[in-house]
C-alpha cells in the first residue's frame, strides 16, 4: 500500500472497523458486570472469559501482522469481522460455560485477524497519527452511544444484550470492510527491507504500550463492579459512561490530533502511564460519588491520547506499516491479563489493592517510555 490519502469511503469504512475491533475498550466494564450479575459468574470466572477473548486476539494479531503486505486484505479483515459477530451471537443464546469460553477466544481470533489489517492499513496512510486521533474520535462517539443506553438494557433485558450488541457491531463492521476497505490498486509488493528485524527501540515502546493497556483493562473491567460496591445507582453509573464517552469524543481525541506538532510524542508516552496510574488509585479507592466519577470519566481517555502519540511514533519508526498493524496485540495483551489479574486480586483482596499493583506497573510503563527519550536516533525502516 502506497502512503497517500484514502477516500472518504474507504476511511468511514476503516473507522466502524475500529470501533468495532475496539470494542473491549467501550463495553469491557458492562460485559464484565453482566457475567457477574446476569450470568452468575464470579469475578475470577468473568475475568477469564474476558481474557480469552483478549488472548486470542494477541495470538491472533502477533501471528497476522508479519502477513499485512501478503495477504488478500479485504477478505481477511472483513471475514474475520464476520465470524466474530456469528461468534457473539451464539453467546448471547446462553450456552454452557465451556462453550461460552471456547466462543470468546473464536472471536477474539476472529477479531484480531480483522483489527490487525484494520490498523496496517491506518499505518500506510498519508498521516498515521491523524487518522488514528481521528479513529479515537470515532470510538468516543460509538462508546457515549453504546454505553448510554446499554447499561440500562442489560439491567431490563438481561445480559445477552451485551452479546448482541457486540454481535451487531462486528456484523457492520465486516460489511463495511468488504464495501470501503482501502482498494488493491493501492498495495504494492513488498519492499526488500520491510522483512528484516525491528530495531530494540520499536520493541520498547511495545512494551510500554502493552503495560499501559494491563493497567487500563486491569481497573476499566471492574468499573461497574467497583462502582456497585461503593452503593452508587444504575442512573449514576449510567450518566459516567455517557460523560466518558464524550469526554473522548469532544476532547480526548480531538486534543491528540491538535497536539500532534506541538508535543514531542516521546514526552507525552512518559507522561500518560503515570497519570493513568492516579486516577486508577481513585477509582479504586474514592468512596464519594464526585470523585469517584471524576477519575472514573478521565481513566480510558489517558490511554487513548498516549496511544495515539504511540501510533503515530511506531508509524515514523516502521513506515512499512507492520509494527501498528500488530496495534491488537500491543492494546489486547496487556488487556487480556488485566481483567484476570483485577479479579483475582479484587475478589482475594479488595479492589482497593488494584491501585497498588497499577502503581507499579504505570512506573514500570513510564520508565519503559523514558529511555526512548534517551536513545540515539535511529534510521527508519526503508519504504
Amino acid at each position: 500500500m502506497n502512503k497517500g490519502e484514502f477516500s472518504a469511503l474507504s476511511i468511514a469504512g476503516l473507522l466502524v472497523a475500529h470501533c468495532a475491533g475496539m470494542v473491549d475498550l467501550v463495553v469491557l466494564p458492562v460485559w464484565i458486570g453482566a457475567l457477574i450479575n446476569k450470568f452468575g459468574f464470579s469475578a475470577q470466572e468473568a475475568g477469564g472469559l474476558v481474557t480469552g477473548f483478549l488472548l486470542g486476539a494477541v495470538v491472533a494479531s502477533a501471528t497476522i501482522a508479519p502477513l499485512f503486505n501478503r495477504l488478500p486484505r479485504r477478505l481477511v479483515a472483513g471475514s474475520g469481522f464476520i465470524v466474530s459477530a456469528v461468534a457473539f451471537a451464539i453467546c448471547a443464546r446462553g450456552p454452557g460455560a465451556v462453550t461460552l469460553a471456547a466462543l470468546h477466544v473464536v472471536a477474539g481470533v476472529a477479531t484480531g485477524i480483522g483489527l490487525s489489517f484494520v490498523h496496517g492499513a491506518f499505518g500506510r496512510s498519508k498521516n498515521p497519527h491523524r487518522l488514528y486521533a481521528i479513529s479515537g474520535i470515532a470510538l468516543g462517539a460509538f462508546a457515549a452511544v453504546v454505553l448510554g443506553g446499554l447499561p440500562v438494557s442489560v439491567s431490563a433485558y438481561g445480559g445477552q444484550v451485551v452479546f448482541l450488541v457486540i454481535a451487531a457491531a462486528m456484523g457492520i463492521a465486516g460489511l463495511a470492510i468488504y464495501m470501503a476497505y482501502p482498494a488493491d490498486a493501492r498495495m504494492t509488493k513488498q519492499h526488500p527491507h520491510h522483512v528484516g528485524k525491528f530495531p530494540p527501540i520499536l520493541w520498547r515502546a511495545i512494551f510500554g504500550i502493552c503495560l499501559m493497556t494491563f493497567n487500563n483493562a486491569m481497573i476499566f473491567s471492574f468499573l461497574d463492579v467497583i462502582g456497585r460496591e461503593r452503593g452508587f445507582a444504575d442512573g449514576q453509573l449510567a450518566i459516567v459512561f455517557v460523560v466518558m464517552g464524550f469526554l473522548n469524543f469532544l476532547v480526548i481525541a480531538p486534543l491528540a490530533a491538535v497536539l500532534e506538532k506541538r508535543i514531542r510524542a516521546e514526552n507525552v508516552m512518559v507522561a500518560g502511564p503515570l497519570a493513568q496510574l492516579a486516577i486508577g488509585g481513585l477509582i479504586t479507592n474514592a468512596t464519594g460519588f464526585p470523585v469517584w466519577a471524576g477519575a472514573a470519566v478521565l481513566y480510558t481517555g489517558v490511554l487513548i491520547l498516549t496511544h495515539t502519540f504511540a501510533f503515530g511514533f511506531l508509524s515514523k519508526e516502521d513506515p512499512s506499516g507492520r509494527a501498528v498493524a500488530g496495534t491488537p496485540a500491543m492494546l489486547m495483551v496487556g488487556a487480556a491479563m488485566g481483567p484476570f489479574l483485577g479479579g483475582v486480586l479484587g475478589q482475594a483482596f479488595g479492589f482497593e489493592v488494584l491501585a497498588i499493583a497499577a502503581a507499579v506497573i504505570g512506573i514500570s510503563a513510564s520508565l519503559t517510555f523514558l529511555s526512548l527519550r534517551r536513545r540515539t536516533p535511529v534510521p527508519a525502516l526503508a519504504e
